[in-house]
């Protein structure tokens, strides 16, 4: 994600890339078709389309959010406490639409949920802060 807000912050914030910058992404990227096309680069037959497109998507999405953030002059408190209070009906939503929405099975997660819960817990009990 680095290399990419690299390049977003030509057109965002009018910085420079430095030929380094460049070579990089090329190395990179190259890299990314490699692992996409399972090592058959000259065929360009990618194992999963839908799911590079989506990765490489999310990748501009999440810098161009980061980069846009840096201009943002709420309180960072609020400020993500209302992407996220936007973000949830949008994703219920397409989590409704595509029957994506589903609960898990409680028992991989309770070991989890109870290390965290006794540790938080204790701490906040016996005065200390995390």
């Amino acid at each position: 994600m680095a290399l990419v807000l690299a390049y977003l912050s030509v057109p965002f914030l009018g910085q420079r890339l430095r030929k380094t910058d460049i070579l990089a992404g090329l190395v990179c990227y190259a890299g990314v078709v490699v692992i996409a096309t399972r090592g058959a680069v000259t065929s360009l037959s990618f194992s999963d389309p839908l799911g590079v497109s989506l990765a490489i998507g999310s990748t501009v999405i999440w810098a161009s959010y980061w980069i846009l953030a840096t201009r943002d002059t709420r309180d960072p408190v609020v400020g993500l406490f209302l992407n996220f209070l936007f973000g949830l009906p949008v994703i219920a939503v397409i989590c409704g639409l595509t029957e994506a929405l589903t609960c898990p099975a409680p028992g991989p997660l309770l070991p989890p949920c109870m290390s965290g819960s006794s540790k938080w817990g204790s701490r906040s009990c016996s005065g200390r802060t995390p």
